[in-house]
């Protein structure tokens, strides 16, 4: 099989999920690291149209990226969960589950510092 008709049985849109799982990875990668190669709008434009071409893709279940600096991964008291876009139903806003994620935040901080 010649790599034309392999790449005519891919599909475009497959192989447009592959490029954009591939520069999303490598943006990851970097804004973790310390050094983002993109804006956060650029980031979330790009994973949008990666949802929409590839729903399940892998990419949409790695959370992070390795670290490469000495600092290694740090286990918190308080789950930082993602907020996945989550918004307030109706306003297109996330403000509340911002604020109670901060809320828990102080209180496990002001507990620790009462210890």
């Amino acid at each position: 099989m010649t790599s034309e008709n392999t790449l005519s049985s891919v599909g475009t849109e497959n192989l447009e999920a592959i490029a954009l799982r591939d520069q999303l990875q490598e943006a990851r990668d970097q804004y973790y690291n310390g050094q983002p190669i993109m804006s956060d709008d650029q980031f979330d434009v790009l994973e949008a149209r990666l949802r929409e071409l590839s729903p399940d893709d892998p990419f949409f279940s790695e959370v992070g990226s390795a670290p490469t600096g000495p600092w290694g991964k740090h286990t918190h008291e308080v789950p930082m969960g993602s907020l996945n876009k989550i918004k307030q139903e109706g306003t297109g806003e996330n403000t509340n589950v911002i604020r109670q994620g901060i809320a828990d935040w102080f209180a496990v901080t002001e507990e620790r510092s009462r210890s």
